[in-house]
């Protein structure tokens, strides 16, 4: 299913899997069908996407489980937030909760899209933006020194 979704090259061909297998969704599988609608939105702010009930329902499924993603999911789901311009204090308080909890797991390239995308989102003054942010400096600095930089754009 993850292969499908990656290589939907519209909303409407992605929201139509997301409709067929939500219900059967795992959290990766979740989490891999939002990262992928900030590249059929094309930078609409999720116009594209708005007007699907599977969209909603997929926004609500990911916030349910925001909790429990793992370093790479909570980055990545971070990420596409920031790009979809989604900033659903739900959404975000879970994944700065599981940010936090998780800081010193994340690689970084991890810290470096968590971060980012929580500056773009202004996600920063928060109580749980700001334990986010106190996690993350300490990881930070100590991925830092051995990381292996790629290209996050």
């Amino acid at each position: 299913m993850d292969v499908q979704l990656r290589a939907a090259q519209s909303s409407s061909e992605l929201m139509a899997l997301v409709e067929k297998g939500l219900p059967r969704f795992d959290v990766a599988n979740i989490v891999v069908a939002f990262t992928c609608a900030p590249k059929t939105d094309a930078g609409k702010d999720m116009a594209s996407l708005d007007p699907f009930p599977a969209w909603a329902a997929l926004k609500e499924k990911l916030i349910e489980n925001a909790d429990m993603l793992e370093p790479r999911g909570m980055s990545m789901t971070a990420y596409a937030a920031a790009r979809l311009l989604f900033g659903s204090p739900q959404l975000l308080s879970a994944l700065a909760t599981a940010g936090a909890r998780r800081a010193f797991d994340f690689g970084v390239t991890d810290v470096a899209k968590g971060c980012w995308a929580f500056a773009k989102l202004r996600y920063v003054d928060d109580p749980l933006a700001q334990n986010f942010w106190k996690s993350v400096v300490p990881a930070a600095v100590q991925k830092v020194r051995s990381a292996r930089f790629v290209d996050i754009s």
